[in-house]
């Protein structure tokens, strides 16, 4: 695959490669559980059915000015009823933009001290 010129790429698969069959299994429970009212009908893939990503090391994310653009992808898996093949129900690729990250404010060694003092069941305190 080349690279796309850069473009977001999407892409659905309905139904099984190897056998054409269009019956997933994870599809079918979701689709009950929507039915149901269980689950909300914009939810259309189990949490681990998606796979996502950074396609770069983050040592070199790490070395990317505020702003770079690096591809993303993601997939979405099911497995199908007639056969039982794994196979991927939606691909992705998408620009991740480099942000900035907010550093956590340190705590010295004196203030962690003073912030268990001010536990409610402190003596000193009462």
């Amino acid at each position: 695959m080349s690279d796309n010129d850069n473009k977001a790429f999407s892409k659905t698969f309905d139904k099984c490669p190897g056998c054409g069959h269009n019956e997933p299994f994870f599809k079918g429970i979701l689709d009950e559980l929507h039915e149901r009212g269980l689950v909300d009908k914009k939810i259309n893939a189990f949490q681990f059915q998606l796979e996502e990503g950074i396609a770069v090391p983050q040592d070199k994310i790490d070395s990317l000015p505020i702003g770079s653009e690096v591809p993303a992808f993601g997939r979405v898996w099911d497995t199908c009823c007639n056969c039982g093949m794994v196979y991927s129900t939606h691909l992705e690729i998408k620009r991740f933009v480099k942000g900035v990250e907010l550093a956590r404010p340190q705590v010295s060694e004196m203030d962690q001290g003073f912030l268990k003092n001010l536990r409610f069941n402190n003596p000193l305190l009462s």
